[in-house]
């Protein structure tokens, strides 16, 4: 099973408004709507992170940074394949597939394959009980590093004002080519980060993809693919019981699937 880890950035949505606090702004005030700026992704278990962003195609950067097209389709190609993998993100099942999605219907790209995905948000708050579930905390907590420090809300700045400079100044289009350098390394960070809080919290992940349906001709630890496992007491049922194991591999305590168990039982006699 192939996992692929992912985080896009967007740019925030720019609107007209006649004060600037206690205000609520219509729709019907957008003039700019949030875009995608820059994807990265990365298989898990490999050493490159790759990445796309609107400074690649320079055209379009430099006529509008708003347009989004060009990344949205590089990773549309990514993703619009009938090879079978799991995604990886964080606060991605609400936030980045969503946008994605929205991305693809605007630019008319087809829908690509629903796939199981593995949300280390939803994990992080279902399995337990940080001070933060951000990814910078868990990142900091579990001593794994952290993520780029963008210098806050500036660098998207910096990128905006190519289009819609702040009071006094005129558009500069190498700051804004340098803010995109600087996003993209901080989006490649991300995934780095991503993919080592994963692979620390999947041993405690219950609900994780399960790796035998995806290899069904080998008995494999259901977590990590690893075929190096032990036996590890069993799991009562109201009715029945049945085996479980431990892996050496990535240490998850796991149940064989339903159609796998007698395969894992016999197994089990070897062990």
């Amino acid at each position: 099973m192939d996992i692929l880890a992912f985080d896009i950035e967007s740019l925030p949505c720019v609107a007209t408004s006649f004060q600037l606090f206690k205000t609520n702004i219509p729709h019907t005030n957008i003039i700019e709507n949030q875009s995608i700026i820059s994807v990265s992704w990365q298989w898990v278990g490999q050493s490159k992170c790759y990445s796309t962003s609107i400074a690649d195609d320079k055209k379009r950067f430099e006529k509008n940074i708003f347009d989004d097209k060009h990344p949205v389709t590089e990773f549309h190609r990514v993703l619009n394949t009938d090879k079978p993998f799991v995604l990886l993100a964080h606060n991605g099942d609400s936030f980045d597939i969503k946008k994605l999605n929205t991305a693809f219907l605007k630019h008319s790209l087809k829908p690509v394959n629903e796939r199981q995905t593995i949300d280390t948000l939803k994990s992080a708050r279902r399995y337990f009980r940080f001070d933060s579930n951000k990814l910078d905390f868990l990142g900091r907590y579990l001593e794994l590093g952290e993520k780029m420090d963008t210098g806050g809300m500036q660098l998207w700045l910096d990128i905006t004002q190519a289009k819609y400079p702040i009071v006094g100044k005129q558009p500069d289009l190498e700051l804004a080519y340098k803010a995109m350098r600087k996003m993209v390394s901080y989006n490649k960070q991300d995934v780095k980060l991503l993919i080592d809080v994963y692979l620390k919290l999947m041993p405690f992940i219950n609900n994780h993809p399960n790796y035998a349906v995806y290899n069904s001709d080998q008995i494999v630890c259901t977590k990590c693919g690893s075929s190096d496992f032990s036996l590890s007491g069993w799991r009562y049922m109201k009715s029945h019981k049945y085996r479980r194991y431990f892996c050496r591999i990535c240490n998850s305590r796991f149940d064989p699937p339903v159609k796998q168990r007698q395969y894992y039982d016999d197994k089990s006699k070897t062990i």
